[in-house]
Formats: C-alpha cells, sequence, structure tokens
C-alpha cells in the first residue's frame, strides 16, 4: 500500500505537478527517507518482465 502512494507521490510530481512532496508526504504520515529510498530503489525483475510484454503489447497494439 504505502508503495503505491509513493509512486503515485513521484508520478504526480514527475508530470509536472505543482506539489510538495514533503507536504503530501506529512499529511499522509509517511517518511521521507521511506519515499527516497523508494524511489531510489532499481525495479524488481518482475517489474522488469512486465514493463517488456507492456511495451511488446503496446507496440503490436500500435501496429494494428
Amino acid at each position: 500500500m504505502t508503495g503505491k502512494l509513493y509512486n503515485q507521490i513521484e508520478h504526480e510530481k514527475l508530470s509536472g505537478q505543482d506539489i510538495s512532496v514533503n507536504e503530501v508526504l506529512k499529511k499522509l504520515g509517511l517518511s521521507k527517507s521511506g519515499y527516497y529510498d523508494f524511489v531510489g530503489r532499481k525495479p524488481s525483475e518482475t517489474a522488469k518482465k512486465v514493463g517488456q510484454r507492456l511495451h511488446r503489447i503496446i507496440s503490436f497494439a500500435d501496429k494494428a
């Protein structure tokens, strides 16, 4: 659950939304260190495989 929240915060930040990450974390009761650990973490092997499959599906759909 926490990972999903961290992911959403990162998505909003990268999409150009004018948000204060620290304020959002504070309001959600999440730690800054946990968030920055999550952001710096390398994707798992499963996440990489899912990303590759999604890329192939999107490529296939674009060709159709």
